[in-house]
């Protein structure tokens, strides 16, 4: 559990820094994580991308306390058992995605948000899914040299997640802004469908959602959101986080910022820098 409370820590801290500049950047989402809980009630691209950014951060998690050797239910992935030829073989501590992944989705199949509507929960499910697929797709290949006098006559090599999890995110933001528009269907056993018709299914790593997203401009209770009022907006900008956008046509306030700064910083021999205070302003634009 420590590892899975850590990793949603860590998906809720990347949610707000991947979608900083949107109208909804969650900002209602508890320190703790969503531990895959019913955070937004509606089956829109927000709600998908905090599933996936979720369970990517939990598998991620665990993977590096199964390499650390914190677990004693886990270890090092062995999956990789064929060697390659060359001047390099596999060896080491092989990060352990699969064993991370499997745990992270039954888990996530006993929280309540898998249950009710057989929408929302197949949804759900599709989604946790596509952020382990993601985190398993960003695994590269990580090499050590051996040999006299820090020579390269022979190579070892495993599997290694990224340590930064700013990657893993990133790449989920562009799964978020080609996000699968799904519709509800009685026809057969599936009960969601792709809305275009004639259009490819999902892929594995796609995320998936049916409803559209709130404007979330206002405070909403029913939603559990604080609208975008006393947002700082960017003047400059055209995408998302403009003042036009973010402020969804409300206007802005204009506050005059004035800060002492470090500046005309020198390096002094030896061995220091040495720096000026000046005092700046600068303008801050929030939402009204």
């Amino acid at each position: 559990m420590d590892s899975i409370i850590r990793g949603a820590k860590t998906g809720v801290k990347e949610c707000g820094v991947q979608l900083s500049g949107n109208r909804w950047n969650c900002s209602n989402v508890p320190d703790h994580g969503t531990l895959f809980g019913p955070i937004l009630p509606v089956g829109c691209r927000e709600s998908a991308f905090l599933f996936a950014i979720t369970s990517a951060a939990v598998a991620h998690s665990i993977t590096t306390a199964c390499s650390s050797g914190l677990h004693a239910s886990c270890g090092c992935g062995r999956s990789l058992t064929r060697q390659p030829s060359g001047q390099w073989e596999w060896r080491g501590c092989h990060s352990n995605v699969k064993f991370a992944g499997k745990l992270t989705k039954e888990f996530s199949n006993t929280r309540d948000s898998i249950k009710g509507k057989a929408e929302r929960k197949k949804m759900n499910r599709h989604n946790i899914r596509a952020g382990i697929k993601i985190l398993s797709s960003l695994l590269y290949r990580k090499c050590k040299c051996h040999g006299v006098s820090g020579s390269c006559d022979l190579k070892t090599c495993w599997m290694q997640q990224p340590k930064d999890f700013g990657i893993i995110g990133k790449r989920l933001l562009t799964k978020y802004v080609s996000a699968v528009e799904m519709v509800k269907t009685k026809l057969g056993p599936r009960v969601l469908r792709v809305k275009k018709k004639n259009s490819r299914g999902p892929r594995p790593s796609d995320l998936i959602y049916y409803q559209l997203s709130p404007n979330f401009c206002d405070s909403n209770w029913r939603l559990g959101t604080i609208g975008t009022f006393g947002r700082v907006c960017n003047i400059t900008s055209t995408g998302f986080d403009s003042c036009r956008i973010l402020c969804c046509g409300r206007g802005y306030n204009v506050e005059i910022i004035t800060e002492t700064v470090k500046c005309n910083c020198r390096f002094q021999w030896c061995c220091r820098i040495e720096c000026e205070n000046c005092i700046q302003t600068r303008e801050l634009y929030t939402c009204k």
